[in-house]
């Protein structure tokens, strides 16, 4: 998002924004803002904002996190790529998380942090499915104003 000095979202931004992984075992794999006209490669380490936002597409580029099965079969798919042989010989795994910076021309450029581990009990299936079935507020309608509408849609889940 490109945010003015008060943390405001600018909608009219179209600055470029270039994103670019700073430490950690990770590469952007592509961007996008969402503009169903725009004709920028989405395949570039770059893009402009639509409606002041874009994002990038991070690709964890180790392959220590996976299990025996899946390495022998990424070497068989992968000939030349970040899972290929050659690449499972030369990994060095980082535990540190992979840090992307975004920046432009002109504004100050920012870096988030996205945590990696190769603990197998610290799976992203695991986090989403201790969230799976749990209400989700969308629309805020939590805040005391329709908490009846709230309860109906919880009891239709459950139903």
């Amino acid at each position: 998002s490109v945010l003015d000095d008060n943390g405001q979202l600018m909608y009219f931004a179209s600055n470029n924004i270039t994103f670019t992984v700073v430490r950690g075992p990770g590469l952007i794999q592509g961007t996008a803002n969402g503009d169903p006209h725009c004709h920028e490669p989405n395949h570039a380490p770059w893009h402009s904002a639509y409606h002041g936002l874009v994002r990038a597409v991070v690709r964890v580029t180790s392959v220590k996190g996976r299990t025996f099965s899946e390495r022998a079969l990424l070497r068989t798919i992968d000939l030349d790529g970040p899972m290929s042989a050659a690449a499972f010989a030369n990994d060095v795994w980082d535990e540190d998380d992979i840090v992307v910076e975004a920046s432009s021309p002109g504004l100050e450029p920012v870096r988030v942090s996205i945590p990696t581990t190769t603990n197998p009990l610290a799976s992203i299936l695991l986090t989403a499915a201790s969230a799976a079935g749990k209400l989700i507020d969308f629309f805020g309608a939590s805040d005391g104003h329709d908490n009846d509408k709230l309860d109906e849609v919880a009891s239709a889940t459950t139903e």
